[in-house]
């Protein structure tokens, strides 16, 4: 989901907000979790972001699926933080909110996010490997590595943190020796 400048405006207070009231009751993990819980709803239900952006729907709802279904799996301030998006008429930009609410913890915690994309799952040696090269790339205090698998790759891997891209990859480097040659590739 892109996010526009407008929008960037409207949840960055909200994502501010939360973080700062975990702070302050020393929740900030238990919120994350929570958040990281309602993420996952979010992003596997179009149905449930259909009807949260929906208009026509009721406040009240709204609410009362958040009462049903989370209200005893968060922690309170969570859920009255839902509860005020929700008052606010920003509950269609709760997504945005949560991952906003996330970035700002890595960058609290300066931990660096990357996408490590590879043919075949990694053994856990390779995975601490890869974790002790993205922080020596990026010198960060901590690493949180996002695994994906993309058969394509053949074998190597990618590593995407921010705007960088390392392409170890089978496919990259054949795209590389081909371009090379000059021969066309697909």
């Amino acid at each position: 989901m892109k996010q526009s400048a407008v929008v960037s405006k409207i949840v960055q207070p909200y994502a501010e907000a939360l973080l700062e009231m975990a702070q302050k009751h020393d929740i900030v993990e238990t919120i994350n979790n929570d958040i990281t819980l309602i993420l996952n709803y979010l992003q596997n239900s179009t149905k449930l972001q259909q009807f949260l952006a929906n208009p026509l729907v009721k406040k009240s709802a709204k609410k009362d699926f958040f009462e049903k279904i989370l209200g005893k799996e968060i922690h309170q301030y969570t859920f009255k933080f839902l509860m005020l998006v929700i008052d606010r008429g920003r509950i269609s930009c709760l997504e945005i909110i949560a991952q906003k609410y996330q970035s700002l913890i890595l960058k609290l915690t300066k931990t660096e996010l990357a996408e490590v994309v590879t043919a075949v799952p990694l053994s856990s040696e390779q995975e601490a490997t890869l974790n002790n090269i993205v922080k020596e790339l990026t010198n960060a205090n901590e690493v949180k590595l996002v695994f994906k698998i993309d058969q394509n790759l053949i074998g190597g891997f990618i590593i995407n943190i921010g705007s960088k891209v390392v392409d170890a990859s089978l496919l990259g480097q054949l795209l590389r020796i081909g371009n090379y040659l000059g021969l066309e590739t697909v």
